[in-house]
């Protein structure tokens, strides 16, 4: 299992995004970025965030753990066949 997780990570660095583990990584990265990141102005002025990329953040944080569930999921009911 962790060896698919970290070819999923090696393969999302060389442009492969073909599975849900990659898409969940990608998800997970992107939504951390937007919650961390501060916005500043042209003036170089960090400027006060609204609740907007808090939400977004955390719908692509929601998302990416939807993924990784889904994943596990099919992943136990392929293995027990």
């Amino acid at each position: 299992m962790i060896e698919e997780i970290l070819g999923a990570i090696v393969s999302l660095f060389l442009g492969d995004l073909t599975s849900k583990v990659g898409w969940a990584v990608i998800t997970m990265l992107f939504g951390v970025i937007v919650i961390i990141r501060p916005i500043v102005d042209l003036n170089g002025k960090e400027l006060d965030k609204s609740y907007i990329p808090y939400l977004i953040g955390s719908g692509l944080i929601i998302i990416s753990i939807y993924l990784f569930y889904s994943w596990l999921k099919k992943r136990k009911t392929t293995n027990k066949s």
